[in-house]
């Protein structure tokens, strides 16, 4: 996965992509590591704009996770789901928010 500056900033998607390379179902993804801690850093402006999701397999991010205002960051269903996977797989989840909009990831 690479970054790329597009003017938008979407949670959503993000973390579903996340989500498939834990689950190790993504092309290229490993999954959690095994006998060590696996650690993930979310970077963002913190103005979430958008709410599509880029891959075919969604893990229950976006509108169709009842996310309807992709300005909001995500929605509790959202965070349901990623604090799940976080749990279930042992990651560390690490998010840094830089700029001067004033949205919590």
């Amino acid at each position: 996965m690479g970054l790329q500056a597009n003017g938008t900033t979407n949670y959503s998607d993000a973390l579903n992509t996340d989500v498939g390379i834990l689950k190790n179902e993504n092309a290229g993804g490993s999954g959690a590591l095994t006998g060590a801690q696996t650690a993930g850093y979310f970077l963002s402006d913190g103005a979430p704009n958008t709410d599509t999701i880029s891959g075919s397999t969604n893990y229950g991010f976006g509108t169709t996770a009842g996310d309807t205002n992709p300005s909001s960051g995500l929605s509790t269903l959202e965070q349901k789901t990623w604090n799940s996977v976080l749990a279930s797989t042992g990651v560390k989840e690490y998010a840094l928010g830089y700029g001067a909009a004033n949205v919590w990831v």
